[in-house]
């Protein structure tokens, strides 16, 4: 893993440049792959959820 070290040691309108080109990333982000990440998330979900259920009817019995 590589660490990035960054400057915070910023002007006002520096930061304010900043939190602004990133807000023009995530919407461009969101508008290319928005519709794939929701998808993402959804099968991350239904998988959790069918482990769960599996996991339910695997229980051991205790008699």
């Amino acid at each position: 893993m590589k660490t990035i070290k960054l400057t915070t040691h910023w002007t006002t309108e520096q930061a304010e440049d900043l939190y602004l080109f990133l807000d023009e990333i995530k919407t461009a982000i969101w508008q290319s792959y928005g519709e794939d990440i929701v998808k993402m998330h959804q099968e991350i979900a239904t998988e959790k959820l069918l482990k769960e259920e599996n996991d339910n009817f695997n229980d051991e019995l205790l008699f």
